[in-house]
């Protein structure tokens, strides 16, 4: 999970994971780390979540293709500067039928990005973003609501490999 920024999604993140599975959050910074760190101690989320302070795409991290089963961006910004580059690497992280869930706070800009994810990669081009990569070309759109604020959720899922 990366781009978490509020510890009151952790109940909500935890009770909709699959048992035995364990997230990893990604931090860009101290404050925020340390934040989530006490707090996983405190509450009893150790054996759910593991938190890293750590930019998960910087080149000297070594990940290892095909070991994750779900990615959860929550920080669409720091996605859109680099996207086709972000998009492959967590397409190649993911197992074969892995998803990756990005998470949008509803904004006049929103429907701008997904437009961009999901229609029109650059101009003239009708693809979007995640499909030129290699993600499977049906997605799932929802609506959700944290504490107030509405997020669209965009779940891309990354096709099975033909044995041919």
């Amino acid at each position: 999970m990366i781009g978490l920024q509020t510890v009151t999604t952790l109940p909500v993140l935890s009770h909709n994971m699959a048992k035995g599975s364990i997230g990893v959050l990604f931090f860009h910074r101290k404050r925020e780390f340390e934040a989530f760190q006490v707090y996983i101690q405190e509450f009893g989320y150790r054996t759910k979540f593991k938190i890293w302070l750590v930019d998960p795409l910087h080149p000297t991290i070594r990940w290892k293709p095909e070991q994750i089963g779900h990615i959860y961006q929550l920080d669409v910004q720091g996605l859109m500067e680099e996207p086709v580059y972000i998009l492959s690497y967590y397409l190649k992280l993911l197992k074969q039928g892995g998803s990756l869930t990005l998470f949008l706070e509803y904004s006049p800009k929103t429907d701008l990005v997904l437009r961009r994810l999901l229609h029109e990669a650059e101009m003239g081009e009708m693809i979007g973003l995640l499909e030129k990569v290699g993600f499977m070309s049906q997605f799932q759109i929802r609506s959700i609501r944290f504490d107030e604020q509405l997020f669209y959720s965009l779940k891309a899922t990354k096709g099975f490999l033909s044995k041919e």
